[in-house]
């Protein structure tokens, strides 16, 4: 398998990024700390390092004793916790649109969106005869191909965490049928079995099926997105890079990773 190696020039460039990142991490937490002092203090508004020396800052900070409780100044410097349409818990950022809704939080109800959509793509699917079902013994086959080959040097997936899910052992939230679909896929490449290829005769087409099975279940599982839909999708741009298209293998990864 070929493997990526860096320029000596990249490399100099690499460590000029690095420690600009290091001095950028150091200015961020003194910044966080200064933050958090000005946050547990409550009585005191923020100084003017948060605000430009200017006059339209300075009526601000002559009116947010008045205008602001505590409540107000934390929500503004933290941002606040809320439940979107997903039905899963976000943190928005204090300039985020989300981040002033002032609705009572919602108790979190993750599973109910992403059933829905897999669902829908299951019987999309169907519909299209794109659907495609395994045997256990093939199922086995295939996940150990991806545990022995694919994962080790391209870690997407927590395979206790997945395991623990694909048994029943758990609420089901690390593994999916388009991440299971992803995986086949990607697993069939490493497999000499026909049954696996679209075209007996062309290696090259093993995991073809499971590929077009998942496009479509990605697609209506983009809707309502979960951990295992970016884990399916860089493994799906893995996959279509591997068909030599790497333009639509970047697109996936760039869009959903």
């Amino acid at each position: 398998m070929a493997t990526l190696t860096v320029p000596q020039e990249g490399k100099k460039r690499q460590r000029v990024s690095l420690a600009c990142l290091a001095c950028r991490q150091r200015r961020m937490r003194a910044r966080i700390r200064n933050l958090e002092a000005q946050v547990v203090s409550l009585g005191s508004q923020p100084t003017s390092t948060l605000n430009p020396n200017t006059e339209e800052a300075g009526q601000d900070e002559s009116t947010d004793d008045e205008d602001q409780g505590p409540l107000s100044d934390l929500t503004g410097l933290v941002g606040r916790l809320n439940v979107i349409d997903d039905g899963q818990l976000h943190y928005f950022g204090s300039q985020s649109s989300y981040n002033l809704v002032r609705e009572p939080l919602r108790e979190a109800d993750p599973h109910k969106p992403s059933l829905k959509v897999q669902r829908q793509g299951l019987a999309a699917a169907a519909q299209l005869g794109k659907l495609v079902t395994v045997s256990d013994e093939l199922q086995d086959h295939l996940l150990e191909l991806y545990w022995r080959w694919q994962n080790p040097w391209n870690y997407v997936i927590h395979k206790s965490a997945f395991l623990k899910s694909f048994r029943g052992e758990d609420d089901g939230k690390y593994c999916s049928p388009l991440l299971l679909c992803s995986i086949f896929a990607i697993a069939a490449r490493y497999s000499d079995r026909l049954e696996l290829r679209s075209v007996v005769d062309d290696p090259s087409t093993a995991g073809d099926a499971f590929s077009e099975h998942a496009k479509i279940l990605l697609l209506y599982e983009s809707e309502a997105p979960t951990i295992t839909t970016v884990q399916s999708a860089c493994l799906m741009a893995l996959r279509i890079m591997s068909d030599g298209k790497e333009a639509l293998g970047w697109l996936y990864s760039g869009e959903f990773c």
